[in-house]
């Protein structure tokens, strides 16, 4: 099949086929591991999963949709009328209610923060459905895929195992729950002036402040101009920026950078994005801005 084919595409289209949902005007929303595609003329999301993603992973994703919305959590509940796992020749596929997105309110750091909060209430009492977090199993699991960049996967594996022997001294904040495990902006639609979470591909166990660190980072290479510490106390009380050990941001930081440079592996146009931000870890370049792409 010709590299420019969008068989996560095709995937879709196919199974919307099988189920008579009018697919014209399908556009992407996101594209990559899981991709997202708009289904208009029904207000859908149609989400194809990983062809690596067990069944048994979709289905606690659509558990914890659940939910959230059996507790009025804000978030993208699944499909009523197609509520189960769809299979194509190699990808699966479910659907999900279309949200419209708008532009983030001035505040929506409040209630970002708030909305996590409410997540982690609602899915109390339901831990033991959940793997417990591994904070660098993305980044470790990336380094496989990265080539020709040698000497740059040589100092990410120096980096991660030193993170890796740091972590269990490092100072924690806020109790056992179950993470989001992917907190970040991208993961939270903004409609009607409230956010609705996405995205539980990656709900573990783990401690509270695993789900700030996204945001962290976020204002650290990207939006330093967001009120980040209120974000923060909303999450954890008291909580500031100050108070976050590196070694936490830093798991966050190199499971970005293996992915850039897994993306870099296959398109070298990210290759000086992904080698700039390696500098930035070797050389300390704390507050360095990255390149968002």
């Amino acid at each position: 099949m010709p590299k420019n084919v969008d068989v996560r595409l095709l995937s879709a289209k196919e199974i919307c086929t099988k189920l008579s949902i009018d697919a014209e005007g399908i556009l992407p929303i996101r594209l990559g591991t899981n991709s997202l595609y708009h289904l208009p003329s029904v207000n859908l999301v149609a989400r194809v999963h990983n062809e690596n993603t067990v069944k048994e992973q979709i289905k606690s994703e659509i558990m914890v949709a659940n939910r959230l919305a059996h507790n009025s959590v804000r978030c993208a509940p699944i499909s009523c009328d197609y509520p189960e796992i769809y299979s194509s020749e190699h990808h699966q596929i479910t659907f999900w209610k279309y949200i419209m997105p708008e532009k983030r309110l001035i505040g929506f750091e409040r209630k970002f923060g708030e909305l996590l909060v409410s997540f982690h209430d609602a899915m109390t009492g339901y831990l033991s459905n959940f793997p417990k977090f591994e904070p660098l199993e993305k980044a470790k699991t990336r380094l496989q895929y990265i080539s020709g960049f040698e000497q740059e996967k040589k100092i990410l594996i120096e980096e991660i195992e030193n993170v890796e022997m740091l972590l269990p001294k490092t100072p924690r904040y806020g109790s056992t729950v179950a993470v989001h495990g992917d907190a970040h902006l991208g993961n939270v639609i903004w409609s009607n002036g409230d956010g609705y979470l996405i995205d539980f591909e990656s709900v573990s166990i783990g401690r509270a402040d695993f789900d700030i660190i996204p945001m962290a980072v976020t204002y650290k290479r990207f939006l330093q101009d967001i009120e980040i510490d209120t974000f923060l106390d909303a999450v954890i009380p008291g909580l500031t920026y100050q108070d976050i050990p590196l070694n936490l941001l830093r798991v966050r930081e190199l499971t970005m950078i293996t992915w850039l440079g897994e993306v870099a592996s296959s398109n070298p146009e990210y290759g000086e994005q992904f080698e700039f931000r390696i500098e930035t870890l070797k050389s300390n370049m704390e507050f360095a801005k990255w390149s968002p792409k």
